[in-house]
């Protein structure tokens, strides 16, 4: 099983992601898979426009990942949804089954919001969320995140690469 971590600073127009995660939840439930105590979307279906430079970066770096790990398939999906993750929150340890890479973009971090914890076998690894931050993994990795210790939301937007 390949191990490898991809991560990569983008530069996003994050005010306008955040606002749009935010808003989602006016009018959208929240579903539970992972997540303790935050905010969870289904996977996003049809157009989110203030995604759409977001959606175009994952495409690219899968594509930058597939040639330093060929992994990914010629053609593949995005599937994305959006994580807020209030204080006190946290994501238990999981993998993604069914798809071939996963990763998270981070559109807000407030200090000690809870670190990225991947599950190796000799020891975990952690990674503090920046903001801006795309991160590509093996969806077969365990991984889960620490508690958010701020006072304030972490918003992420994950996805898996079908």
């Amino acid at each position: 099983m390949i191990k490898s971590v991809y991560t990569k600073k983008l530069d996003l127009d994050l005010p306008s992601i955040k606002t749009y995660c935010e808003n989602w939840f006016d009018n959208h439930s929240s579903r539970s898979v992972s997540n303790r105590g935050g905010l969870q979307s289904d996977v996003l279906s049809g157009t989110h426009t203030p995604l759409n430079d977001l959606f175009l970066e994952i495409e690219k770096h899968s594509n930058i990942y597939q040639d330093l790990h060929p992994v990914v398939p010629v053609e593949f999906e995005i599937h994305p949804w959006i994580n807020i993750n209030r204080p006190g929150s946290y994501n238990d340890s999981h993998i993604h089954p069914s798809s071939i890479l996963s990763g998270v973009f981070y559109v807000s971090t407030p200090k000690d919001c809870g670190n990225l914890v991947f599950e190796f076998d000799n020891g975990d690894d952690e990674m503090a969320p920046i903001e801006n931050n795309l991160i590509l993994f093996p969806a077969s990795l365990s991984h889960r995140v620490h508690t958010n210790k701020s006072k304030e939301n972490r918003i992420s937007i994950s996805f898996n690469i079908c």
